[in-house]
């Protein structure tokens, strides 16, 4: 789950650590001022995990108390919308190209996935109490948990390349895309799980436009 820095190659095992280094010295300074400490970190102590996919967003208490208001609106608008359940095992690309096994899927409008198919195919209990941990901590993973939460409120555009699957975010988030690619290899397959996402997201997206006016 998640990488080993003892198994990078030595110029990205470096930046992995001078990363923590950063981490560390700015916590240190939080904790001496009794703010937040980046990227859920507790008394300067990090882990692979911390460095991994729970730093792809760090919300904001306004951003997050946005996103779930608006969540929350559209739930209460809309008790039936007959939008396409979409999951399934896909590969995540990371940060230095490698492709991962990731199990995803998309319930509540978030994207969520995570290195064990288990623990998204539980029942929408789970799913909730990791989306729930979104909204209170701000982070797109919660410290411990091995499911990752995006809002969908956060992507632009959801595409495809042959058996690739890209999520282009919106320009105000640093992180400007993520990739997956079917397991299979399959480029009908990418189209279908592309347009079943798509039709979340502009569903999501009318209904708030709707909302707003």
């Amino acid at each position: 789950m998640g990488f080993l820095r003892g198994s990078l190659p030595p110029k990205q095992r470096l930046e992995v650590l001078q990363n923590e280094v950063r981490i560390r010295s700015k916590n240190a300074q939080k904790l001496k001022n009794g703010e937040k400490q980046e990227g859920g970190f507790r008394s300067g102590k990090t882990s692979p995990l911390d460095l991994g996919e729970s730093m792809i967003f760090n919300f904001t208490t306004e951003e997050r108390k946005k996103f779930d208001g608006r969540r929350k609106n559209v739930n209460r608008a809309t008790s039936i919308s007959n939008l396409p359940e979409v999951s399934g095992m896909m590969k995540k690309r990371n940060r230095w190209g490698r492709w991962q096994d990731r199990y995803i899927c998309v319930h509540d409008y978030c994207l969520l996935y995570s290195t064990n198919k288990e623990s998204l195919v539980k029942g929408h209990k789970v799913l909730q109490e990791a989306i729930n941990q979104l909204y209170a901590t701000g982070l797109s993973r919660a410290r411990g948990s091995d499911i990752t939460v995006i809002p969908l409120e956060v992507i632009d555009v959801v595409t495809f390349n042959k058996a690739k699957v890209i999520f282009k975010m919106k320009k105000e988030w640093k992180k400007k895309e993520i990739v997956f690619r079917v397991s299979s290899g399959n480029p009908y397959e990418s189209v279908q799980f592309c347009n079943g996402v798509k039709s979340h997201l502009d569903f999501y997206n009318s209904q708030t436009s709707k909302l707003s006016q």
